[in-house]
């Protein structure tokens, strides 16, 4: 298995003896040349995650310029299976909501996660094998940056700083847990008027996020 990294020091040691790593950033064609040499598929869950960035094209960059640069290069390679992981902000909405005409707009993630999205549909019409899955939001254990949304708005309830309620029950939001001592597996939690975190829609209230707060990397 081989692993393209910005920053190999940010990943477990144990990890790193599991497999082949090329250092480098996805929107270097010849970093991406050298890490999709010889593969037969690719799982493509990179991605600009940020709320805001200082540079506004880099939306563009990572999620729709360097997705491109991938299918190329899986073409000229002819992998077998090139898995592309989105979004569910890409989906419709579950149900229709009372908001104004300036949150109805698109913020840049999703128009450019979705235009990356037609660039993977349009390979796999060609004739290549792709395929595109839409996780769910998942909350744990890890670093609070923004693309851990979830967990870091959960450290700032934790810590006081967060002062507005996400309870009127006409919120609603798919979440999945994921467990220090037992990686890659949902927490199982009560239901909050809808499914389980592990699967489906359910209501946001208090109840909804478990997380202690050793699991928070604060």
């Amino acid at each position: 298995m081989r692993a393209l990294v910005r920053r190999p020091d940010a990943l477990d040691a144990g990890l790193r003896q599991t497999m082949e790593l090329t250092v480098g950033d996805l929107r270097d064609e010849r970093v991406m040349a050298n890490a999709m040499e010889g593969v037969t598929h690719v799982f493509h869950l990179a991605a600009c995650a940020k709320v805001w960035s200082r540079d506004p094209d880099e939306y563009y960059d990572v999620n729709v310029r360097a997705v491109e640069t991938l299918l190329d290069r899986a073409a000229a390679e002819d992998v077998r299976r090139f898995v592309h992981v989105s979004t569910i902000l890409t989906c419709p909405p579950y149900a229709p909501a009372p908001v104004g005409p300036r949150a109805q707009r698109l913020t840049p993630y999703e128009v450019t996660k979705g235009e990356g999205e037609r660039l993977v549909e349009r390979y796999a019409a060609e004739g290549g094998h792709a395929v595109i899955v839409h996780p769910t939001r998942v909350y744990g254990p890890g670093p609070l940056n923004d693309a851990n949304a979830a967990t870091r708005t959960v450290a700032l309830y934790l810590k006081g700083q967060f002062r507005t309620r996400l309870a009127d029950g006409d919120v609603r939001s798919s979440n999945a847990g994921v467990d220090r001592d037992r990686p890659g597996r949902p927490h199982r939690h009560e239901k909050t008027g809808g499914h389980t975190a592990g699967g489906g829609v359910c209501r946001c209230s208090p109840d909804s996020f478990r997380i202690q707060r050793s699991d928070l990397l604060c």
